[in-house]
């Protein structure tokens, strides 16, 4: 998804939190937001994992992987 004013898309929290001026949030409170997010995730993972079906290999695919993958969190 593209964000900011030049659009961009960068796969990393960083920059999105820095660019939280163009949508009149300051970075404190877009920090909280993306925290809340990542733990939302991590909360709600086996939860959705199970109604979705997913086996334990699949899970351990997409956490880390497509979910949460650590590039995303990368400076």
């Amino acid at each position: 998804m593209a964000y900011g004013r030049e659009e961009q898309r960068v796969s990393r929290l960083r920059p999105l939190v820095e660019a939280a001026f163009v949508y009149h949030v300051d970075t404190t409170e877009a920090q909280a937001i993306v925290d809340a997010q990542v733990q939302e995730i991590r909360d709600s993972w086996d939860d959705v994992c199970d109604e979705g079906e997913l086996t334990t290999e699949q899970r351990s695919t997409f956490f880390g992987g497509q979910f949460l993958n650590p590039f995303a969190f990368e400076t």
